[in-house]
């Protein structure tokens, strides 16, 4: 049996049964060390795609470390909490987010104790921000009351105290323009995704959005010039999201003219 170093150069077997080499020289030795603190975290075969398939097996494609943001509205129902959908979801995000990334997950208030308990084995909390509805809301029968807003759990990965605050002062509570279902039934306003996106991310960043439905999330990426990678499960909503990106326009006018624009006014 053949040892073989990591250029590619066979190396001898140890003789007396010792120690065995792995290196064929220093420079060999080195650059393994190098590939070890810093692993490869190439992102270019899936990224800026809306790819249809389970999110628990497409994540594991998403190397460590290499998304800036994660982003989503996860499916809340019962059976999806019981199964711990936001604990999987802030595992994979402690993985594959750079250090001090934030991964927002919107919340229904009636699960928000579940959620912030399921995703603190994993991450930092860092706020709970809210989504005002524009208009009529649906009662919840049981508790006879009527949410007038969507949480919007805020988490890091790594410590949060000081460390990596926003890029821009975020709002506690954001008036969104009301849930669009124009192309998902759970489907929830550009605005807010854009307002979030603008005060967490830069141009350039990767986004990740694991349950991206009618594609909001990738919709406002590609309008703000980021970069995102999106799963989707069902195969007819995957292509309904990828139409809707079909017509995106990016802005114009650079993020860093528009932010001095605002500061002058």
């Amino acid at each position: 049996m053949m040892v073989t170093c990591i250029c590619g150069n066979d190396l001898p077997l140890h003789p007396g049964g010792g120690r065995q080499k792995h290196y064929c020289s220093d420079r060999c030795r080195q650059q393994a060390k190098r590939d070890r603190d810093n692993p490869k975290r190439d992102v270019s075969p899936i990224l800026n795609q809306i790819i249809t398939g389970d999110s628990r097996d497409l994540a594991k494609d998403i190397p460590d470390s290499s998304i800036d943001l994660v982003f989503c509205d996860p499916p809340y129902l019962r059976e999806n909490i019981d199964a711990g959908i936001y604990a999987w979801l802030a595992r994979e995000a402690c993985r594959v987010l750079k250090p001090g990334g934030f991964c927002l997950a919107n919340c229904g208030t009636y699960w928000l104790s579940h959620a912030i308990g399921q995703m603190s084995q994993h991450l930092t909390f860092f706020w709970e921000y809210r989504i005002l509805f524009r208009g009529g809301a649906g009662i919840h029968y049981e508790r006879r009351t009527r949410p007038g807003s969507t949480p919007v759990l805020a988490f890091t990965k790594g410590k949060s105290r000081g460390q990596n605050p926003p890029y821009r002062l975020v709002l506690d509570v954001y008036q969104g323009s009301g849930a669009d279902k124009s192309f998902h039934k759970w489907g929830q306003d550009a605005y807010s995704v854009q307002y979030y996106l603008d005060c967490l991310s830069r141009p350039g960043d990767v986004i990740w959005d694991p349950f991206t439905g009618g594609g909001t999330v990738p919709y406002v990426c590609k309008t703000l010039g980021r970069n995102f990678i999106a799963f989707e499960i069902d195969a007819a909503t995957a292509d309904i999201a990828r139409r809707r990106l079909e017509i995106v326009q990016p802005r114009l006018m650079p993020e860093s003219m528009i932010q001095a624009g605002l500061e002058i006014a």
